[in-house]
């Protein structure tokens, strides 16, 4: 294939993972630098007074569905129009109870944080036990090691198509996109056959074909 080198370097997409509510941190499972999977827990909010809300609404609809169990049994075929509304009005109660305990269970899974990719941990956003934090604070970010990428600047416009990269003593085959603003500069990402054992700040050389027919002089 004719066509010309470049430098260009393995990257990959930085992913922040962020609190959904205000609390102290009570459980810290990863810092800076460690490997995580996807599911795995980062760090957890102290949850005491998330379960004692969690408990009251669950009395609460336990009580709610007793009230609506004994009004349907004193009232099994409400006849006059006032007995309907007020079934209406105990079955209305008790669906929103079971909101409610919904609500406050949800609220219990939104205190862990949990990776949503397969990467590394490059801020742990200085988590640690007893501190309080914010949705606006204290956010983990991770490399998405699902989405590598190579990425290379260029001089002018490339069509997608076929490239070899070749690093880390290999010659891998990939493809490429659209080239893409990044500030001033036009980069285009390849994606490759195989990424095994290539890892994030890799540097390598992608050979792309012969751009002179292609290459657009770039405004600024």
């Amino acid at each position: 294939m004719v066509g010309k080198g470049r430098l260009g370097m393995v990257t990959a997409d930085e992913i922040e993972v962020r609190y959904a509510f205000s609390g102290k941190v009570a459980v810290v499972k990863k810092k800076r630098g460690d490997t995580v999977k996807k599911g795995e827990v980062l760090a957890a909010l102290d949850t005491k007074m998330l379960q004692m809300e969690l408990d009251l609404q669950l009395a609460d609809y336990e009580r709610k569905r007793a009230e609506f169990e004994i009004f349907a049994k004193r009232n099994p075929n409400p006849g006059d129009d006032l007995t309907k509304y007020a079934k209406q009005i105990e079955q209305a109660q008790l669906n929103a109870s079971v909101k409610e305990v919904e609500i406050a269970k949800a609220k219990m899974d939104q205190a862990t944080l949990i990776s949503p990719v397969n990467g590394t941990v490059v801020d742990d956003g200085g988590n640690r036990v007893g501190l309080n934090v914010s949705p606006a604070s204290n956010a983990f970010k991770i490399l998405d090691l699902d989405a590598l990428r190579f990425e290379t600047e260029l001089d002018g416009f490339m069509e997608p198509g076929e490239v070899m990269v070749k690093i880390n003593g290999k010659e891998l085959a990939g493809k490429t996109g659209l080239p893409r603003p990044d500030g001033k500069k036009l980069v285009v990402d390849a994606s490759l056959d195989s990424w095994e054992g290539l890892m994030v700040g890799m540097v390598g050389e992608v050979v792309i074909p012969d751009e002179k027919n292609n290459a657009q002089e770039i405004d600024g």
